[in-house]
């Protein structure tokens, strides 16, 4: 599960989704293990499904991400531009099903 903000400077947070989720394909790759990342606010606001600025959608969006922390084998926390309210729940409700919280920076 990838946790990256979403909230806020939205298109500078969309741009940073898309790098994560490709940092994260390729990081496992050389790891030997394929990541599939998948993130609720990618797969729901940055698609356009749902406006983040409602909050209802908001709402929503978050609550189909969380659907998928039972299935997910851990949580990849992309910090390099902080930790928003959303992304500190994110890591509190995986950590709350017991899963592991991975911390990662693309940016040096």
């Amino acid at each position: 599960m990838l946790i990256s903000p979403c909230s806020g400077d939205f298109p500078r947070n969309q741009a940073y989704a898309r790098e994560a989720f490709l940092h994260s394909a390729t990081v496992g790759d050389r790891n030997g293990v394929l990541e599939a990342p998948i993130g609720g606010h990618a797969t729901w606001a940055f698609t356009g499904f749902l406006d983040d600025s409602i909050p209802e959608h908001r709402t929503l969006g978050m609550e189909c991400g969380e659907a998928w922390f039972d299935v997910a084998d851990y949580g990849v926390v992309y910090g390099d531009l902080g930790v928003s309210p959303g992304m500190e729940r994110d890591i509190a409700e995986m950590k709350k099903r017991f899963k592991e919280v991975q911390y990662r920076s693309i940016r040096k």
